[in-house]
């Protein structure tokens, strides 16, 4: 049966609103609606009703006639799923700015980790290190060390899909990151302004 985070997940995608339009529109904060999306938040009562209005859909029963102290689900086991796509120039591109396109059930061992999602590796950009269509989970609060696989997000102009980068980190400073860049198979330099890097999971088995 659809949660009403799934429900509000799918009608956001349906209706392709960012969480910005969804905040203006309903008076609910636009970080509570991201921890919703997240699975971290459940809605109120309220919030469920101003939803059901913008959105025009009817979430599923959840008793919520008796208050919001009514609905208090079970913590959530899964992570969002966030969308990437290969271009035709060969990079890869992450929306994080979107609502996920999916929940799937972390991995062993990282219940605590409160900032875990995951993408599909759009391509065989990354193999052998990732395979076509396997889950990549990242760990934005984790910190990266030297011989770490590590995820590089690079704003692009006037897109809100980040451009993204999967490697070998080798060490970073104030103005410049080193990794070995698992597409181009080969070291790599980048400027640091306005990019960010985050830990990748080890696949299971390495």
């Amino acid at each position: 049966m659809e949660t009403p985070i799934e429900w509000l997940q799918r009608r956001l995608a349906e209706r392709g609103l960012t969480q910005a339009e969804v905040a203006r529109a309903t008076s609910i904060d636009e970080t509570a609606i991201s921890k919703m999306l997240h699975g971290k938040r459940n809605m109120s009562a309220a919030e469920l009703q101003r939803l059901t209005r913008l959105l025009e859909g009817s979430p599923p029963a959840t008793g919520f006639g008796e208050g919001a102290a009514a609905f208090q689900s079970a913590p959530d086991t899964r992570a969002p799923i966030f969308r990437a796509v290969a271009t035709a120039s060969g990079d890869w591109l992450l929306e994080r700015a979107s609502p996920p396109v999916n929940m799937k059930e972390r991995p062993p061992g990282t219940a605590a980790v409160a900032e875990l999602y995951g993408f599909h590796a759009p391509d065989r950009k990354a193999w052998p290190r990732f395979k076509t269509g396997e889950i990549v989970w990242v760990d934005p609060a984790h910190p990266v060390g030297e011989g770490d696989d590590v995820l590089i997000l690079s704003k692009l102009p006037k897109r809100t899909a980040l451009k993204a980068a999967l490697g070998e980190f080798v060490s970073a400073t104030a103005s410049k990151i080193e990794f070995i860049d698992y597409g181009a198979r080969e070291p790599r330099e980048i400027p640091s302004s306005g990019v960010t890097r985050s830990f990748v999971l080890p696949r299971f088995g390495r």
